[in-house]
């Protein structure tokens, strides 16, 4: 049997390494045989760490064009000027006076009812246009990976509030005893 696993380089959020700086280009793809030795592993990480940090950077123009979005002065996102006016049309989403984008009292203060509040807001946007690719899945919004989630939100509607996003994809390519060798 053979298999080949191709891993997607935002999974290295998972393990806490986002603070180093990169290094040097890969020497290869992204990719890695079960059966790959020592050396091939290392490659395999090093690649995926380059990689990872070169994606993670945000420009100084990025940042002083968008707005950063906290719940209860917890930092959750970033959010596009255009994303941001759709917002603050909602009762949800307000000002507050640090000038960054919040959820309003409306919103309420538990879990359950931030996330109530914020997906009838992202079914509205959904209507409109504005998310496409919904999947009726949702995901945790926090500032990081292991804190408890502030509310759960549409996976479609993370990019409107600029939040982080993630995610394991494995591809596997498995050659079946029955299929002609070449």
């Amino acid at each position: 049997m053979y298999m080949r696993v191709f891993v997607k380089t935002s999974t290295l959020f998972f393990l806490g390494w986002k603070n180093t700086r990169p290094t040097k280009p890969p020497k290869r793809m992204l990719a890695t045989s079960l059966t790959s030795s020592r050396d091939d592993e290392e490659e395999l990480v090093e690649s995926m760490l380059y990689r990872t940090r070169q994606v993670n950077q945000i420009t100084d123009e990025i940042k002083a064009a968008s707005t950063v979005f906290e719940v209860d002065d917890v930092m959750l996102g970033r959010v596009t000027p255009s994303n941001l006016v759709k917002l603050l049309e909602t009762p949800v989403f307000e000002m507050n006076q640090k000038g960054k984008l919040t959820l309003s009292s409306e919103a309420g203060s538990t879990c359950r009812s931030r996330t109530e509040a914020v997906q009838a807001v992202m079914e509205d946007l959904r209507e409109q246009g504005d998310i496409s690719g919904w999947r009726d899945e949702l995901l945790s919004v926090s500032s990081n990976f292991y804190d408890n989630p502030v509310f759960l939100v549409e996976r479609a509607a993370i990019p409107i509030l600029g939040a982080l996003e993630y995610g394991v994809h494995l591809n596997g390519l498995v050659r079946r005893e029955s299929a002609k060798e070449e």
